[in-house]
């Protein structure tokens, strides 16, 4: 099996949500001079392609550091949804139609193929969002982990959709990239947090092996 990297790069000058901090990645010490590499990071902790914990809406929610890894690690299903236009909302019918029926303790990844605009204007905010009504039957049906290669839930609802899902425990992994490549319906996949103590998100390196590997 391929091992399929699934995350944005972090680069200097990244683009990044309004009102966020901007990201910068320089060389603070150099081979000649030094003897070693070493750079400094400076980013916010939902740059790129990143997990939101309870935390980052809930008031007692969990932080980074109390999200059950178990949900950020395992068999998930792949989800195409790369028919959908700038800002149609993803409906609990298309994901019952793409043979989702059940849901509970399931990872989704949602496929839109939205991360290709990665960098230009409408990134931010033309994405096809994820509709009120299917945050609610995913929270209800006890999904474990919902990613997503869009860079948020929704441009209007994005507050109570996170509420909804992080309430109920989902793993919430935004801004996937090259789901795509993927060419099972089925992978096991991967997107473990940094391990910020007290943190309400963190960035992933998210990746998938086409198929399972039998795990739950």
């Amino acid at each position: 099996m391929q091992l399929i990297d699934l995350s944005l790069p972090i680069e200097s000058d990244m683009p990044h949500f309004d009102g966020t901090p901007p990201v910068y990645v320089a060389h603070s010490h150099r081979l000649p001079e030094a003897g070693f590499r070493m750079c400094t990071v400076v980013l916010g902790n939902h740059a790129g392609t990143h997990l939101d914990a309870p935390a980052h809406f809930l008031t007692n929610g969990r932080t980074v550091d109390e999200v059950p890894l178990e949900r950020c690690v395992g068999d998930a299903t792949v989800i195409d949804l790369s028919y959908k236009r700038p800002r149609d909302p993803i409906t609990v019918a298309d994901l019952r139609d793409a043979g989702l029926t059940a849901v509970e303790g399931c990872r989704v990844l949602l496929r839109t193929d939205w991360d290709l605009r990665f960098g230009e204007p409408d990134y931010f905010v033309d994405y096809p969002p994820l509709a009120p009504e299917a945050a609610e039957w995913l929270a209800e049906g006890g999904a474990w982990l919902v990613g997503l290669d869009i860079p948020s839930l929704h441009q209007e609802h994005f507050k109570n959709m996170h509420e909804v899902m992080l309430a109920a425990d989902i793993a919430i992994i935004e801004s996937l990239a090259n789901l795509r490549s993927l060419t099972q319906r089925e992978v096991f996949f991967s997107a473990l947090p940094l391990r910020l103590s007290g943190a309400d998100g963190a960035p992933v390196r998210a990746v998938a092996y086409d198929g399972t590997l039998g795990t739950t």
